[in-house]
């Protein structure tokens, strides 16, 4: 399907970008000392903080961490550690009493923060579109109407009964006695834009797979259902599509904002790794 792309307004464009790097220089200084304390640079992961890590794991999951899973632990506890001191040395939450873990989120909170909407161009929304074009996907739709059987009270009967009807109906589109015909049950008659997930929660899997090849404008069945018998009629079907940015944009906004917030907080620590003399001391193996 075509997609119709934005034309970017070149102006706003150039704005966009002296905002953000504005933002990011300013970020940049205080994450290099620029403002705030004297930054302390020497970690020590010691052999007692290891055992400790891997203490806390095997509590949670009744084994002992492998030495990826370890590698993990200790790269968490430098984060929460270098998330502490940056705080700490911008003044964050200095009073509150669990300080070092509300100190790395309020820390991870002012990098998160310096990332806003207002940065993301209409040409990087339709990039994570199109790179995520499944997760926006629309289903394919179906209506139609549906007059039940109930199989539990005639077994034998129910299918002969759905098959009579079916004679008599033709092809008339929406009788007029539509619920009274068939037998009493909780199923409207007449269900619009079903999904297949829908159908299948409401109906049973084999249900939808089977009204997925019944013709449209006619009456078809008796179809099985997790409930009884069905004879059903097809209304319309809508083919499932990726749909236009406009339609998904605050959907698509919200998604991207995440991610690009997300990759500022890892980038974040990334290079503030490089500020930090970190020593891991070595001699506890892994399970």
């Amino acid at each position: 399907m075509p997609t119709n792309h934005m034309t970017a307004n070149p102006v706003k464009t150039v704005l966009t970008y002296v905002i953000v790097a504005a933002a990011a220089s300013l970020l940049t200084l205080f994450l290099t000392g620029a403002f705030g304390k004297q930054r302390e640079t020497g970690i020590v992961v010691s052999i007692d903080q290891q055992q400790e890590l891997a203490a806390e794991f095997s509590r949670t999951w009744q084994r002992g961490p492998s030495e990826a899973e370890m590698r993990e632990l200790i790269n968490e506890y430098l984060r929460e550690e270098i998330g502490y001191r940056e705080a700490r040395r911008l003044n964050l939450n200095a009073d509150d009493p669990t300080v070092r873990r509300h100190s790395r989120a309020a820390f991870d909170a002012l990098v998160r923060d310096s990332v806003t909407s207002d940065m993301l161009t209409d040409e990087m929304k339709q990039a994570y579109l199109d790179e995520n074009a499944d997760a926006f996907r629309v289903d394919n739709l179906t209506s139609f109407l549906q007059i039940f059987f109930d199989t539990n009270e005639n077994p034998i009967g129910a299918d002969v009964n759905a098959r009579y009807l079916l004679g008599q109906l033709g092809n008339e589109a929406f009788p007029e006695d539509i619920e009274a015909l068939g037998d009493p049950g909780t199923l409207p008659s007449n269900l619009e834009n079903m999904s297949e997930p829908e159908l299948a929660a409401l109906f049973g899997v084999p249900f939808a797979v089977d009204l997925g090849s019944v013709p449209e404008k006619t009456w078809s069945g008796p179809l099985r259902s997790d409930k009884g018998s069905h004879l059903v009629y097809v209304q319309s079907r809508s083919e499932g599509r990726v749909p236009e940015l406009a339609e998904v944009e605050y959907e698509v906004t919200d998604a991207l904002l995440r991610q690009k917030q997300q990759e500022a907080i890892e980038n974040t620590y990334l290079l503030l790794e490089d500020e930090y003399d970190v020593t891991v001391q070595t001699a506890i193996d892994p399970q």
